[in-house]
């Protein structure tokens, strides 16, 4: 990986030169500990980058976790908008499902 900051690349990749964020976030949890639950997260906050305009960010996501035996599963899907005044910038979406064995 190579990176040299006098070289413009329009690839479509973001790599702005500088960046910040502040957010705030309300998760929730219902379920039984340790055995099933289902949760979410929701977060909102002003960025900015390489001295741009400061913008309105948000996400969120909501999952699901379940104990079965020695193994967990865990299902979450989720969405990040990097602009909410222009609906544009970056943003993600995404889905997981994941199975992992405790030792």
């Amino acid at each position: 990986l190579d990176f040299d900051l006098n070289t413009f690349q329009d690839n479509g990749i973001w790599t702005p030169d500088d960046f910040w964020a502040a957010t705030g976030v309300m998760e929730w949890d219902w379920g039984v500990r340790g055995l099933w639950s289902i949760n979410g997260l929701v977060e909102l906050g002003p960025a900015q980058e390489s001295g741009g305009e400061t913008t309105l960010f948000a996400s969120w996501k909501v999952g699901y976790f379940r104990r079965m035996g020695a193994y967990l599963l865990t299902a979450t899907v989720g969405h990040s908008e990097g602009n909410v005044d222009t609906w544009s910038g970056y943003d993600r979406s995404f889905a997981h499902i994941g199975l992992r064995r405790r030792f």
